[in-house]
Parts: structure tokens; C-alpha cells; sequence
């Protein structure tokens, strides 16, 4: 028999809490009525790490009957018909941070996606004739690229200092703006002081590390990795390294950067997905973030087997490093147009 504790006039029980690992704290939990021996339905909410992270709160409780199961395909169309009905864009999306996050790894994506076509269609005999100057337009892309996935792995960690918030950081800017403004007119409104007074926590731009939350685990390996793999977009750009340097120079400073941080794209991707899931032998193809999570392993491996076939001078090898750039460039633009749109839109309740 489970525990079960008294949240309001919900029931948390011990048997609704899900981790993929006991090293994390749960990602999953659900909150439920308790029972009736007459069939009415039991109020139930729940709640998942990652939706909190990105600003999805529940907007209204779900009621669950204790009746014959329906049919699966009955409610799958019930389910897609609610979400029709419900689907509409977040307010203040400008002020959101999680759309930031995935506005930088977009366009960080399809800088990568361009400088792709530059690094591997040279290798294609048709087009070999504009190998210099192709390799210049791609090297400028790998560093725009390059910046805008460490901007984008910082924005990860910020969303996971103050997940919950949504737009805490404008409430925050404008709170001190008003303060300033008051101080300067010399205001010492009693009314005003106490609007001013904080309801929750004040919004931070760097904090202290939480590492059994598996969602700031894996935004600090990202950053991280993004931070290594940036080392190699600045080595890579022309000048940067003389070509009279030893080999080794190049295999330290350009391609080893990309096997290290391609491998925490990996990894962190990889604690995404299992943040997905109510164990991690347990896929979520449900989830939205599971498939966001998949799609940046696949960008990662790619990625990173671009700078471990980079140490070799076969053409075999050559052609491969960058075939795997074009391939791991749009599997990172898959995964973050799906990261876009999970920012961008919620579910509410129904009209």
C-alpha cells in the first residue's frame, strides 16, 4: 500500500512519482482525488520537469473516469480534438525565455546548414574547382554558428535557474526601472512600495549548480560542450592556424574540440530524453522534448564523428567528416524548429 500526501484537497502518492535514474529528483508526478466506489470521476493534474522548465503549467484539472477503458483509437481522436481546441501561442513570447533558447539554436542551425553545402559539396568532383574560397564563406559560417549555439546553451542554463518563471526577467528589469525612476522623483509611495514587493523568487543570470535536476544537468553539459566546440569555430577561421603548422596543432586546437564537444551534445541530449521518460528503458514517444532530444543526438553524433574522421588525410575519410557535418547540421535544424515550436505554443483550457 502507498503512501499518500494531502496537497490541497489533491493527493500526492508515491506511486506517481517517475525518474529515469534515483540520482535525479522525480520528473514526473501526478496529483489525484481520492477514489470513489460509485464510478465519479477523480480529479487529477500532472506535472512534468520539462514542462515547468518551459513555461506549460496546467491550466485546469483533467477528470479521469473509472469506466470501461475506451477503445485506444477512440482516444487518441478524443485527445487530438481537445488539442485542437485548446492549442493557442503564448502571451508576451518576446518576453519568454525559452523562446530565446530556441530561437538561438534555430538560427545557430541554420548557419551550420549552410556552412554544411560549403564544407561538402567541395569534396564532390563537380565542385571542387571552388574549394579556397568556398572554405573561407564556411568557415565564417562554423564561428556564427559556433556563437550562436554557446549563446543559446548560456539561455539553456538560465531557463533552468528560473524555471517556473516565463517572463520573471522582464518583471525583474521592469521592478528596477520603476525603483530607479521613484529614487530619482524622490516617490515614497506606501501603495507602490508594496506593488513593488516581490511575490517570488527575483530572477537570476547565473546561480548555483543543481545537479540532481536532470534538466540543468544536461543545460550545463550543452553549455559546456558548446563552449569546447566553439574553440574550433575560431581555430577554424582563416589565419587562425598557419597552414605551416605541425599537424598536431591542427588535430589539438580544431578537430579535438569537435570530438569533446560533439560528444556533450551527446550526452546532454541523451538526459533530455530520459527527462522524458518514467524510466529510462522506457521511450516517451509522446513527448514532444523526447523527439526534440533525439534529433539533437542525431546532430550531435554527427558532429562529433565530423571531427574524429577530420584526423585522418583519406579521402575516404575526408568525404565522410563532411557528409557528417550536412547530415548532423539538419538533424540540429529538425530538433530546434521542434524546440520552437514547443516554446511558442501552449495548451489551455477549453473556450
Amino acid at each position: 500500500m502507498s503512501k499518500s500526501f494531502s496537497t490541497s484537497s489533491l493527493h500526492l502518492d508515491e506511486d506517481s512519482l517517475h525518474r529515469p535514474f534515483k540520482l535525479f529528483r522525480p520528473t514526473h508526478i501526478a496529483f489525484q482525488g481520492s477514489n470513489h466506489e460509485d464510478g465519479s470521476p477523480v480529479t487529477q493534474t500532472q506535472w512534468h520537469s520539462r514542462e515547468h522548465r518551459k513555461g506549460h503549467f496546467p491550466k485546469h484539472e483533467y477528470n479521469v473516469h473509472h469506466e470501461a477503458a475506451m477503445e485506444k483509437g477512440e482516444s487518441l481522436h478524443l485527445r487530438l480534438e481537445h488539442l485542437e481546441r485548446t492549442m493557442k501561442l503564448k502571451p508576451k513570447l518576446w518576453a519568454d525565455i525559452s523562446v530565446w533558447v530556441a530561437i538561438a539554436f534555430t538560427l545557430g542551425s541554420v548557419a551550420w546548414v549552410v556552412n554544411a553545402f560549403f564544407v561538402f559539396l567541395p569534396e564532390l568532383p563537380a565542385w571542387s574547382a571552388h574549394l579556397e574560397s568556398w572554405k573561407t564563406v564556411a568557415a565564417a559560417l562554423a564561428f556564427v554558428g559556433g556563437t550562436l549555439f554557446e549563446i543559446g546553451g548560456y539561455l539553456m542554463l538560465v531557463e533552468a535557474w528560473n524555471r517556473g518563471q516565463e517572463s520573471g526577467w522582464v518583471d525583474d528589469l521592469e521592478a528596477r526601472w520603476r525603483r530607479e525612476l521613484d529614487s530619482e522623483k524622490g516617490s515614497h509611495d506606501s501603495r507602490t512600495s508594496e506593488q513593488q514587493k516581490p511575490e517570488k523568487k527575483p530572477w537570476i543570470w547565473w546561480g548555483p549548480p543543481n545537479w540532481r535536476d536532470i534538466g540543468f544537468t544536461a543545460a550545463f553539459i550543452q553549455f559546456m560542450a558548446a563552449s569546447i566546440f566553439w574553440v574550433s569555430t575560431l581555430t577554424g577561421l582563416p589565419g587562425v592556424i598557419p597552414k605551416s603548422d605541425s599537424v598536431a596543432i591542427t588535430d589539438i586546437f580544431f578537430w579535438t574540440p569537435q570530438v569533446i564537444g560533439g560528444t556533450g551534445f551527446i550526452i546532454s541530449s541523451l538526459l533530455l530524453m530520459l527527462e522524458t521518460q518514467t524510466a529510462w528503458y522506457k521511450p516517451n514517444f509522446q513527448s514532444l522534448g523526447y523527439h526534440i532530444g533525439f534529433w539533437n543526438l542525431v546532430g550531435g553524433t554527427g558532429f562529433m564523428l565530423c571531427g574524429a574522421l577530420g584526423y585522418s588525410m583519406d579521402t575516404r575519410a575526408v568525404y565522410q567528416s563532411g557528409l557528417s557535418t550536412f547530415w548532423g547540421s539538419w538533424a540540429f535544424l529538425i530538433g530546434s524548429i521542434l524546440q520552437t515550436w514547443e516554446a511558442v505554443v501552449q495548451e489551455g483550457p477549453e473556450e
